[in-house]
């Protein structure tokens, strides 16, 4: 969304309010952030939707992009409340403590106290982008996701600043690594506490135990759910997907073998629904049951007009046929995903 008189949002002004005493820290954010800000574009003939400081990144001040200064990557900021969410910095830190290569939770990089408000916590962590941008091109980049990504620019034909094109790649050539992330509502449980009944919290009101929100259900069953629902986008269209996930990206008709499984995970009945270790163990099985062919092979969006399917499909062979001449494997290797 581009700004065109150049005013600040009210969520951009705590960025800018904070904008030296982050730059103190090591962390710059973006120009029109800087207190002696002045769109680029006054004066001149440029317009102002083709200059970098038009952009607002923003959803809410909550979360803001900055460059690390000691590296020149692009990092995260996210405001922390304590009072609101009095688990998440101990769980998220809890969490990125382990050295397991199958953790994949977000790296929390470093705690800011903010000075001037008591309880609150900037927290930076790597940018991402989200799990399902930009759309899938094989089956085994789809299968990748349920064993968000390094950074990429938003605007995938130019770098972060605007100086020049961005270099990118499909993730069967550069394999991200997925994260979870945003553990504001999460909570830790104990050995001793299970089993264990709570209320039921989350952005996802389609969970069925969510329908009294003052009963007490299995958040592990609650969990299982959500995951499923968000997997419901790489199913066929007519199946309800994650309603996260906008239209143009919901249903593909390349994943009806992930159907059984993901209608186990989202069962109405929490007494029914699938465990996690189950789940887990029934999505191996189902993968190391693909051939080479098969996960190599085409993803095709419901959204995808029928006259293109035959162009893109030829496209998309001539494109495998270079990644097996190169000896790029249909599923990338554990040592070429990213740490």
């Amino acid at each position: 969304m581009s700004d065109f008189d150049g005013k600040l949002t009210i969520d951009e002004i705590f960025g800018r309010d904070h904008c030296m005493w982050l730059k103190e820290c090591g962390y710059k954010l973006r120009s029109r952030l800087q207190p002696d800000w002045t769109p680029s574009w006054t004066g001149t003939n440029k317009l102002s939707v083709l200059c970098e400081d038009s952009e607002r990144e923003l959803r809410s001040y909550n979360f803001m992009d900055a460059m690390d200064l000691s590296s020149g990557k692009v990092v995260a900021l996210k405001l922390i409340r304590h009072l609101e969410n009095p688990h998440e910095l101990e769980i998220g830190t809890f969490l990125v403590k382990s050295m397991d290569p199958r953790n994949h939770c977000v790296p929390i990089l470093r705690e800011l106290p903010v000075p001037d408000m008591d309880n609150h916590t900037i927290i930076v962590m790597p940018y991402l982008r989200p799990w399902h941008d930009p759309q899938f091109k094989t089956i085994a980049s789809g299968t990748s996701v349920p064993s968000p990504a390094e950074y990429r620019p938003s605007r995938k034909d130019l770098k972060y600043d605007y100086s020049g094109p961005a270099l990118y790649y499909r993730r069967t050539e550069r394999p991200p690594k997925y994260y979870f992330i945003d553990f504001g509502l999460s909570k830790r449980y104990k050995a001793d506490d299970l089993p264990v009944l709570d209320l039921v919290h989350g952005g996802d009101q389609t969970v069925p135990e969510a329908i009294d929100i003052t009963s007490i259900c299995d958040p592990f069953a609650v969990d299982v759910y959500y995951l499923g629902n968000a997997l419901r986008a790489f199913l066929p269209k007519g199946t309800t997907a994650n309603y996260k996930i906008r239209k143009g990206l919901r249903g593909m008709k390349s994943f009806g073998f992930m159907k059984p499984l993901v209608m186990a995970m989202v069962e109405p009945d929490p007494a029914k629904r699938i465990k996690v270790d189950e789940a887990v163990e029934r999505f191996a099985a189902i993968e190391n049951g693909l051939s080479a062919m098969t996960l190599r092979g085409r993803v095709a969006y419901s959204s995808e007009h029928i006259v293109m399917r035959p162009f893109r499909a030829t496209s998309h062979w001539v494109w495998t046929l270079k990644l097996i001449a190169r000896g790029i494997p249909a599923v990338p290797h554990q040592s070429a995903l990213p740490h």
